[in-house]
């Protein structure tokens, strides 16, 4: 006989999303695809939500040695579309979001640091930039709903 102690958990499963960006994203297409991650967020459709940044496969170097992908990376924390994305996808990360980008990896690429050493004054700047990028993300929504 089957064992079914894992359905509920099965049903409750749901795929991850994954925000792809080109390079040099405009602000129009972030925008869109912010809306698209707060919608499956507040409708509950995903349980993850991670990115990935296209156009850079043939580079041989590091995602964070392209002073482009540096700078596309503080474009999604300027711009808020951060906010929507899981914390973190190199702790932990569900199967389907491994190699994937959570806010925490946008903001080491966006500031060049490689294994930052983890101390109070790191995590600070981390919840001002998360902070900051939620209040922009706010504004952004507010904006949106206003012109719609």
């Amino acid at each position: 006989m089957r064992n079914t102690n894992d359905g509920p958990r099965a049903l409750n499963h749901r795929q991850p999303m994954v925000a792809v960006i080109p390079p040099e994203p405009s602000e129009a297409i972030l925008i869109d695809l912010m809306k698209v991650m707060r919608e499956m967020r507040i409708q509950r459709l995903v349980d993850h939500i991670g990115t990935t940044l296209s156009g850079w496969g043939e580079d041989p170097r590091e995602l964070i040695d392209i002073p482009e992908v540096r700078e596309t990376c503080q474009h999604l924390i300027d711009t808020g579309f951060v906010s929507y994305l899981d914390f973190s996808t190199s702790i932990k990360p569900p199967q389907e979001l491994i190699g994937t980008l959570g806010a925490m990896e946008v903001f080491l690429i966006a500031t060049n640091r490689r294994n930052p050493e983890i101390t109070e004054a790191f995590l600070a700047e981390v919840e001002t930039m998360l902070g900051q990028a939620n209040l922009t993300a706010d504004a952004v929504r507010l904006i949106e709903d206003a012109l719609s």
